[in-house]
C-alpha cells in the first residue's frame, strides 16, 4: 500500500524584471507666421489749449498758434472740427465759425482767413512723416446775446488719417 505524505516546501526568491524603455515618438510641426506692416500717422499738438484772452463784443483776438506734427511713418491729412461756443450751462452763444485758422501765422488778417472752424471736419494740412505745420487760430466775438458776460468755451478736435 502506498502512503503519501504532504511536504511543505518554502521557497523564496528575488526577481529583477528588466523592461525595455520605449522613448515617446518624437514629432515636430511648424507654424508659419506672417505680418503686414502698415503705415501709421499720429499727431503731436502743442500747446494743448488755446486762450484768446478777454474780448469785448466785435473784438478780434490775437493769433493763437498750434504746432501740429505728424509723428507717424506715413503722410497724413490733418482735419479740424469744433463745437459752437457755449457758456457754463451749455447754451450756445456763438457759432464755431467765429474761430478761423490759416497758415502761415502772421500772414493773414482775421477777415482774410478762409478757413472757419466747422462742426464738420475741415482739412488743415497734409503732412509727411515728422513734418510740422504752424497753424494760426483767431477768434472774432459775435455773440447771439450781446449782453452776455462770462466765459465761453469751444472744443477743437484735430484728427489725422493716412
Amino acid at each position: 500500500m502506498s502512503t503519501s505524505k504532504n511536504v511543505l516546501l518554502a521557497l523564496s526568491a528575488a526577481f529583477t524584471i528588466l523592461l525595455p524603455v520605449i522613448a515617446p515618438a518624437a514629432f515636430a510641426d511648424t507654424v508659419p507666421g506672417t505680418v503686414q506692416i502698415i503705415a501709421t500717422c499720429g499727431l503731436n499738438i502743442t500747446p494743448t489749449s488755446l486762450n484768446y484772452g478777454s474780448l469785448a463784443q466785435g473784438a478780434t483776438s490775437t493769433e493763437q498758434i498750434l504746432n501740429i506734427q505728424n509723428t507717424g511713418t506715413s503722410s497724413g491729412t490733418v482735419r479740424v472740427s469744433g463745437t459752437n461756443w457755449t457758456d457754463a450751462s451749455s447754451n450756445t452763444l456763438m457759432p464755431s465759425t467765429q474761430t478761423r485758422f490759416d497758415t502761415p501765422p502772421g500772414f493773414y488778417s482775421y477777415s482774410s482767413k478762409t478757413n472757419a472752424v466747422s462742426t464738420t471736419p475741415t482739412v488743415v494740412a497734409s503732412l509727411g512723416p515728422g513734418s510740422t505745420v504752424h497753424e494760426a487760430f483767431q477768434l472774432q466775438v459775435s455773440l447771439s446775446n450781446p449782453a452776455f458776460t462770462g466765459t465761453l468755451s469751444q472744443t477743437l478736435t484735430l484728427s489725422a488719417s493716412c
